[in-house]
C-alpha cells in the first residue's frame, strides 16, 4: 500500500500556519461575505476530527468527534458540511461545552430550525445537525464565545456490503465531500447551500481514526487501498466468545481528509447464511436475515448502452479511471450483443447516432478509439437528459436493454435522476459503477437501486478490471426477484405496505415490521439483509426466504441459533429503522413520475412525509424533514451582548487526484454549463497545465491516461488505425485480453507467442498435426495459458475466457477432439 498525506504534528501546524496566511489561494472564490474582509487572518474554527467505527458481520456504527474552538475576539457560528454513507443516517447528536454535556433532540425540520435561531439571537451557544443531502450532513455550532472550546459528537449506523462476486466486504468512511454541480434551475434553499461550498487543497484540521472488526470467523485479510493501516488482532470478545476482535488504526497520527477510507475484508470461510438476533431490556428484539445466494443461469441476449461521465469533475485520476474500465467492458462484451456509447455533461452525444450496433470488429475498434480519446470536456454534470434520450430510443427487438453508467456522481439533482430511472425501471435495467475518490454513494447506489441493478465502486488504487467484469457478468444474467420472508414462531402481520392504511390499525395487533418493506432484486453472489422488527419479546425461530429464480420458483430456509445473538447496544434496531425512513424517503422521490394528477401526488407526499417525521423523531433518527438540535440551557450570557456574531464556513479538502472544477462554483445561465473560466491547474496525471477557457471548458489531453488499449491486428482488421492511439497495455494479462477479437478467437502470430512463451512455428506445427485451424490451435493456447498461469485471476479474465470457450464450441464440436487439443496447449508452457 502507498501512503497518502500522512505528517507529522510539527509538519501539520506548518501547514495550519501557511493555511491561514495564504487562504485566499487554496478557496474557491465566493460571492457571499460570510468569511468578511480580512480573510488571510481568520484562523478556522475546526480543530480535529477524530472518527471510531464498530463492525459486526454487515452492520457498522460510526461515532465522529469534531473540536470546534473560537479564537477570534467576537461570537462565532461556525458550519461544517461532512460526508455519510447515503444507506445510514444519523442516530446521535449531542454536544459538550466546559464540562456540560449537551444532549441533541430530534425534531422536525422547521421546528429544530426555529429552536436553534432563537437561542442564537438570544446569545445562547447551540448546535443544529441536518441533512442537506442524503450523504452530506451539516453541522453548524452557534453562538461559540471567544476562546470557548465545543466537542460535537455525531453517531451514525450503516450497511457493510458485500463485494459481489467474491468473498470479500468493502466498508468505507466518507470523509470529504465533492463539489456537486448545481444546474441553474435549481431554485430550492438546500441547493444554493451546496452551490456556496468552501474547499481548498489541504486539510481543514488533522484526522484520526480507529475502527474495530468483530467477526465469528478468522479474517484472512484486511486491506486498505486508500490509505496506511496498522492491524492487531485482539482475540475473543470477552461477552461473546464465539466473536473476535480485531483493531484497525491508521499508520500516523494525522491525515488528510481528501478521500474515502475504505477496507476490505476477507474472512477464511465462506459466508454462511445467518438469522442475526439483537434483544433490548424493554422485550423489543431485531432479527436481520443476512444470505449471500449462489446460482447460475444462462446469460441473456443484450443490447449495452455505456452512459459515462465527461464533466469537467471527472478531469484527472478520475478520467483515466474511466476510460480504463470502459475499455475492460468492452472488451469482455459478449459477441452476440448491441450496444452504444453516451458521453454526458452539461450536454450528451451518442457513438452510434442510429442507435446501438451489431458487436462485431469494427464497432468494437471505433468505440476503442474513442475511449482512448475521451476528456472530461462537457461542462457541468447533467444526467437526466441522456437517460432521457436513452430511454426514448426504441430498444433491439428479441435484446434486453442494460444500461451501465461510469460517474462520480457529483451530481445535485438525486431525486430527478433517480424518479427518472424509477419511472423507466420496466425499460431497461441500470447498473453504475462509481469512480473516484469521492463518488457520490448517495447517487451511484440509488441509480442501481432505483433501475433493478447493482453497483460498484474503485478508487485509484483498486483493480479496476475486477469491478467491471463482476458488473458486466450482472448484466447478463437474471436476478432473484419477487422476494418475500416468512417468519416462522411470530405472529402474522397484514401485507407489507409502504404506506399506512386509511383504516386504523390496533398497534396490539401487530407483532412485527419488515425492514426493507419492499425487497430488491438480488444478483448471484449479492447479499440480502433484511430486519424483522419484533414486540412483546417474541423473536422468530427461523425464516423462509420465497423468490422467483431464473429456473423456477425457490425456497430457502434459515433457523435461528444462541450463537448469533448479538450484544451491540441497538445498532440493528436502530438500521433497520433508518432503512425504514430512506424506503419511505425514496418513495416521496418517485411520486412526481408516477401520479399525474398533483393533487393525488400531494396527498401522498404529506402522508409519506408524515410518517417520515413520526418514525425518526420515535427513534431519533436525523433524516430528509428531521433535525437534531441542542440548546445549552446553562449557559451564561451576559458577557458578549454587545458583539455580534459572525459566520465562519469550515472548507473541505479538495478530493485526492480531482482538478477543480470551477464551473460548478455558482449557479449560471449558460445552456452549455456555466461561463465561469477554468483556473489554471495541473493535472495530477498529467502534470499538464489546463488551458483558461472561454464561455465553454477547453478540451484538452492527457498525455498518460490510465487506458486498456487493443492490439489492433492488421491481419483481420479492415479497420485503420488512426492517429495517436493510447499507449499498450504491460500486463500479461491485459495483454492477452486485448489480443482477443470480438468474437472469442485469438490469431495464431507473434503478438500470441510472445506472451505465452510458446515459438510460432511450434504451434503451427502442433496445430497441423492436430488437424486444426491455426485460430482454432491458437484460442486453445489462450484458454490454456489464462487457466494454468493465471489461475488466482481468475476473476479477471472468467468472461474473457467463456467467451473464447463459447466460440471454441461452435467450431470444434467434438468434445474428445476439444479435450485432447487443451491438453496439448497446456502442455507446452
Amino acid at each position: 500500500m502507498v501512503a497518502f498525506g500522512t505528517y507529522d504534528n510539527v509538519s501539520y501546524g506548518l501547514m495550519r500556519l501557511i493555511q491561514r496566511m495564504d487562504l485566499t489561494d487554496n478557496l474557491d472564490d465566493s460571492d457571499d461575505d460570510d468569511w468578511g474582509h480580512g480573510l488571510t487572518t481568520l484562523p478556522i474554527p475546526l480543530v480535529s476530527v477524530n472518527v471510531t467505527a464498530a463492525i459486526l458481520k454487515s452492520v457498522a456504527k460510526v461515532e465522529v468527534v469534531q473540536v470546534y474552538e473560537n479564537k477570534e475576539a467576537h461570537p462565532i457560528e461556525a458550519v461544517y458540511y461532512f460526508p455519510i454513507p447515503s444507506d445510514g443516517a444519523v442516530i446521535h447528536f449531542e454536544a459538550r461545552l466546559n464540562d456540560r454535556v449537551i444532549k441533541g433532540t430530534v425534531k422536525p425540520h422547521e421546528e429544530a430550525q426555529k429552536e436553534y435561531e432563537k437561542a442564537v439571537k438570544n446569545h445562547t451557544t447551540a448546535f443544529l445537525g441536518e441533512e442537506t443531502k442524503t450523504d452530506i450532513f451539516k453541522v453548524k455550532v452557534g453562538y461559540l464565545k471567544p476562546g470557548a472550546q465545543a466537542k460535537v459528537i455525531i453517531g451514525y449506523v450503516t450497511e457493510v456490503k458485500n463485494e459481489i462476486g467474491t468473498n470479500a466486504s468493502r466498508f468505507y468512511i466518507p470523509t470529504t465531500v465533492a463539489p456537486r454541480y448545481v444546474s441553474p434551475t435549481e431554485t430550492k434553499k438546500k441547493d444554493e447551500e451546496v452551490a456556496k461550498m468552501k474547499f481548498m487543497d489541504i486539510p481543514s484540521a488533522p484526522l484520526t481514526l480507529t475502527v474495530s472488526v468483530f467477526s465469528q470467523e478468522d479474517l484472512r485479510s484486511i486491506e486498505s487501498p486508500s490509505h496506511v493501516i496498522n492491524i492487531q488482532k485482539q482475540g475473543i470478545f470477552p461477552e461473546k466468545k464465539t466473536w473476535r476482535r480485531t483493531l484497525v488504526e491508521l499508520k500516523g497520527k494525522t491525515t488528510d481528509m481528501d478521500r474515502d477510507f475504505v477496507m476490505i475484508l476477507v474472512p477464511e470461510a465462506v459466508h454462511e447464511p445467518r438469522l442475526y438476533v439483537e434483544k433490548l431490556d424493554n422485550g423489543s428484539t431485531v432479527a436481520m436475515v443476512h444470505w449471500i445466494p449462489s446460482f447460475k443461469s444462462n446469460d441473456l441476449k443484450t443490447e449495452i448502452i455505456f452512459l459515462l461521465d465527461r464533466s469537467g469533475s471527472m478531469a484527472g485520476t478520475s478520467m483515466g479511471l474511466a476510460k480504463s474500465a470502459l475499455s475492460s467492458f468492452l472488451h469482455a462484451l459478449p459477441a452476440d450483443c448491441y450496444f452504444n456509447i453516451v458521453g454526458f455533461g452539461s450536454s450528451y452525444s451518442f457513438l452510434f447516432k442510429d442507435g446501438s450496433q451489431k458487436y462485431d470488429e469494427d464497432s468494437l475498434n471505433e468505440a476503442l478509439e474513442l475511449a482512448g480519446n475521451m476528456n472530461a470536456d462537457l461542462g457541468g454534470t447533467e444526467i437526466r437528459k441522456p437517460l432521457k434520450a436513452i430511454y426514448e430510443q426504441p430498444a433491439v427487438e428479441g435484446y434486453l436493454r442494460q444500461i451501465f453508467i461510469l460517474t462520480d456522481g457529483q451530481v445535485n439533482d438525486t431525486d430527478g435522476v433517480l424518479g427518472t430511472i424509477q419511472a423507466n425501471a420496466d425499460k431497461a435495467r441500470v447498473f453504475s459503477l462509481g469512480i473516484g475518490e469521492d463518488a457520490s454513494h448517495a447517487l451511484v447506489e440509488g441509480m442501481a437501486k432505483a433501475g433493478g441493478g447493482t453497483s460498484a465502486f474503485v478508487t485509484l488504487n483498486e483493480r479496476m478490471d475486477e469491478k467491471v467484469l463482476n458488473q458486466l457478468q450482472n448484466g447478463l444474467q437474471p436476478s432473484l426477484t419477487d422476494i418475500e420472508l416468512e417468519w416462522e414462531g411470530v405472529k402474522a402481520l397484514p401485507p407489507p405496505m409502504l404506506t399506512r392504511t386509511r383504516k386504523p390499525v390496533d398497534p396490539n395487533t401487530i407483532s412485527y415490521m419488515q425492514s426493507p418493506k419492499k425487497i430488491s432484486p438480488v444478483f448471484d453472489g449479492a447479499q440480502l439483509m433484511v430486519f424483522g422488527l419484533f414486540r412483546n419479546g417474541e423473536c422468530p425461530s427461523a425464516v423462509n426466504i420465497k423468490a422467483l429464480s431464473p429456473d423456477g420458483p425457490l425456497t430457502f430456509r434459515i433457523e435461528h441459533s444462541p450463537e448469533n445473538e448479538v450484544l451491540t447496544g441497538g445498532m440493528m434496531h436502530k438500521l433497520a429503522a433508518v432503512k425504514l425512513v430512506r424506503e419511505l424517503e425514496l418513495a416521496i422521490a418517485y411520486l412526481p413520475y408516477q401520479h399525474s394528477y398533483l393533487k393525488t401526488r400531494t396527498e401522498k407526499e404529506n402522508e409519506l412525509k408524515k410518517e417520515v417525521v413520526e418514525l425518526a423523531c420515535k427513534h431519533g433518527i436525523a433524516s430528509k424533514y428531521t433535525s437534531f438540535v441542542a440548546v445549552d440551557d446553562h449557559d451564561q450570557k451576559p458577557l458578549w451582548n454587545d458583539r455580534a456574531m459572525q459566520t465562519r464556513y469550515v472548507p473541505s479538502q479538495r478530493c485526492l487526484g480531482s482538478v477543480p472544477d470551477t464551473s460548478r462554483k455558482r449557479k449560471c445561465s449558460s445552456s452549455a454549463g456555466c461561463a465561469a473560466p477554468l483556473a489554471p491547474k495541473k493535472s495530477c496525471i498529467s502534470g499538464q497545465t489546463l488551458p483558461k477557457g472561454g464561455s465553454k471548458l477547453k478540451t484538452y489531453t492527457v498525455t498518460k491516461p490510465l487506458v486498456i488499449v487493443r492490439l489492433i491486428q492488421s491481419q483481420t482488421s479492415t479497420t485503420t488505425p488512426k492517429a495517436n492511439p493510447p499507449p499498450v497495455a504491460t500486463d500479461p494479462i491485459e495483454k492477452l485480453i486485448n489480443l482477443q477479437s470480438f468474437d472469442g478467437s485469438y490469431l495464431l502470430n507473434k503478438n500470441l507467442s510472445d506472451i505465452v512463451g510458446v515459438a510460432v512455428k511450434n504451434m503451427k506445427s502442433e496445430a497441423k498435426a492436430l488437424g486444426l485451424k491455426e485460430n482454432v490451435y491458437a484460442t486453445a493456447v489462450a484458454i490454456s495459458f489464462f487457466e494454468k498461469k493465471m489461475t488466482a485471476q481468475k476473476r479477471r479474465w472468467e468472461l474473457i475466457v467463456t467467451k473464447s470457450r463459447k466460440w471454441l464450441a461452435i467450431q470444434v464440436t467434438d468434445a474428445k477432439v476439444v479435450e485432447a487439443m487443451m491438453k496439448k496447449a497446456a502442455s507446452t508452457f
